[in-house]
């Protein structure tokens, strides 16, 4: 996402949902982050956790397939190393855990 149009796109999106906490990862783009969010949400609400190994626990949560299929899963494996898919969400979903431990 730009984050010159960042504000904007938060703005717009707390229209439609509820936040009642805002989590963001701890890395390069941190600080302009915070700031946007923090002027949309509030301070309070926004979290920054540790990026540091989310990466690996986003690929661990990615190459896990619900019902056990071997199949499934070494065909999942098999296209992550042929196609390497960004893992963003997945990492997303880590921060997300990670927050809800604190």
């Amino acid at each position: 996402m730009n984050l010159d149009r960042l504000g904007a796109f938060l703005q717009w999106a707390s229209r439609f949902f509820d936040v009642s906490r805002v989590v963001v990862g701890g890395g390069t783009a941190r600080k302009r982050v915070v700031a946007a969010a923090g002027e949309v949400f509030g301070t309070d609400l926004v979290a920054v956790i540790d990026e540091h190994g989310s990466t690996r626990e986003a690929l661990k949560l990615y190459l896990q397939v619900s019902g056990g299929c071997w199949l499934a899963r070494h065909l999942r494996y098999l296209f992550y190393f042929l196609v390497n898919p960004p893992l963003d969400g997945y990492a997303a979903w880590v921060l997300l855990e990670r927050d809800s431990r604190r």
